[in-house]
């Protein structure tokens, strides 16, 4: 903000892979465990945007990409916690598309497969 004074894109790219196994076998502590995985994939994301959304409202448009994966829309049974962290990534950009559409704060969520925007970047504006 200093250099530029504006936010026209954000690319929010947060991501590790978390334990690998059944829920009931996975460890919930410790660097890799389940709250890790959380904390980086869902809070990494919802952090930054907290901080992307009001800027963005104040200048009246710009563009916010959340990363997901394949398994942003499917289960998994041995990475279903790094699936479940995935699914809240695309919960939280669905939702903040949705009152922030109109002031031109545009969100997608990107995932390998399965590419789909959830809000136009500019309303009424060419990008």
């Amino acid at each position: 903000m200093q250099t530029y004074g504006r936010i026209d894109i954000a690319f929010n790219n947060a991501g590790i892979e978390g334990p690998n196994g059944q829920f009931d076998d996975i460890p919930m502590e410790g660097e890799m465990g389940y709250h890790d995985l959380m904390k980086t994939n869902v809070d990494g994301v919802i952090y930054t945007m907290r901080y992307e959304l009001p800027v963005m409202r104040g200048q009246e448009g710009g563009m916010i990409v959340n990363v997901g994966s394949m398994l942003s829309h499917r289960g998994s049974d041995s990475w279903g916690a790094y699936a479940a962290s995935k699914h809240a990534v695309v919960g939280m950009t669905r939702s903040a598309a949705r009152p922030n559409a109109r002031s031109g704060s545009g969100h997608e969520h990107l995932s390998r497969r399965h590419p789909h925007r959830t809000a136009p970047a500019f309303p009424g504006r060419k990008p």
